[in-house]
């Protein structure tokens, strides 16, 4: 099963027109700044929210709220936790290299080349700081 996953900067009353991109798709990506995190599902997200301590103290989870669900299968929208968004913006450069290493050990990325993981966490850390700049919440749009 391969999952989707994007987050989008929007509010948390965006949920349901959100998941509408991959619904009905009355909406898009484009109405919203988003970033796909292509191979990246939960367990990686919970290993590094892990890595950066950023695990908000609930099993290493990286969510917040869930705050859109179409059916058991899908899509759901649910509210990136803000503690996680904060330690990927705080990061500097010097310690991704170190935390991209450390990231890539996650099962699911051991595969992958160590400079497509910096890669991806270097767009992550990028979108947090612009959520934080924007003063608006991520949301993560996940599909199966």
């Amino acid at each position: 099963m391969s999952i989707s996953t994007d987050w989008l900067i929007a509010s948390d009353t965006d949920a349901a027109a959100v998941a509408s991109i991959v619904t009905t798709e009355d909406r898009s990506f484009d109405d919203w700044p988003s970033v796909c995190l292509e191979g990246i599902g939960d367990l990686e997200l919970r290993h590094l929210a892990a890595l950066l301590r950023a695990d908000a103290g609930s099993g290493g989870s990286h969510f917040g709220d869930l705050l859109y669900q179409e059916s058991e299968e899908g899509p759901f929208v649910a509210a990136v936790h803000p503690r996680f968004i904060q330690a990927l913006a705080a990061m500097e450069d010097p310690s991704l290299a170190s935390v991209s290493g450390q990231w890539r050990k996650s099962e699911h990325l051991r595969d992958w080349p160590l400079s497509e993981v910096s890669e991806t966490l270097s767009r992550m850390v990028a979108f947090a700081r612009q959520a934080q700049a924007a003063g608006t919440p991520i949301l993560q749009l996940m599909t199966l």
